[in-house]
């Protein structure tokens, strides 16, 4: 088949996926099937738009403090501007700006963010958010990788694990 945007035919395989397009620099997609053409390397998944939010999920559920770019992915994700998601956490946009750009929120910010993401995707197990919250304050790495791992059924598992910068 030819991809529709460089025209050339291209390949399908399975493999491991750094997702990158999805904004966050920390993200993969275990044996996913892959399409390799003119452009590169892509995606070849039916349901985007639930591999998103799965991730989303995970980011919440992350050991660790959330890193800018999290931040900025859960805000967009959730499908909000800056001043929607910063009237949510009761912050002014330049402190939402600030954090999205590598200031580090408090430990209580961190939770509220999590939390105001989690109601507005109306995610079921807060619960698990705080379990994740008390490793995240024993956890001072904000790099933490997150890997998307298909399931047997439909979904996928999660793994995290402390990523490199030096790719």
């Amino acid at each position: 088949m030819k991809c529709n945007a460089c025209e050339q035919i291209y390949v399908e395989s399975t493999g491991d996926y750094h997702f990158k397009s999805s904004g966050l620099d920390n993200a993969y997609i275990e044996d996913v099937r892959l399409i390799k053409c003119g452009c590169g390397v892509g995606l070849k998944i039916k349901a985007m738009g639930s591999v998103l939010d799965q991730l989303g999920n995970a980011v919440i559920n992350k050991p660790g403090p959330l890193s800018g770019q999290e931040i900025r992915y859960l805000r967009k994700n959730a499908g909000l501007s800056a001043r929607e998601f910063a009237r949510l956490l009761e912050v002014n946009h330049t402190t939402l700006s600030k954090w999205e750009n590598g200031r580090a929120p408090g430990r209580a910010s961190d939770l509220l963010i999590r939390f105001v993401y989690a109601a507005w995707k109306e995610y079921q197990h807060p619960k698990r958010i705080f379990d994740s919250f008390k490793q995240a304050r024993k956890q001072k790495k904000r790099n933490i990788g997150i890997k998307l791992i298909p399931a047997a059924g439909e979904g996928f598992e999660v793994e995290y694990a402390a990523v490199d910068n030096h790719e």
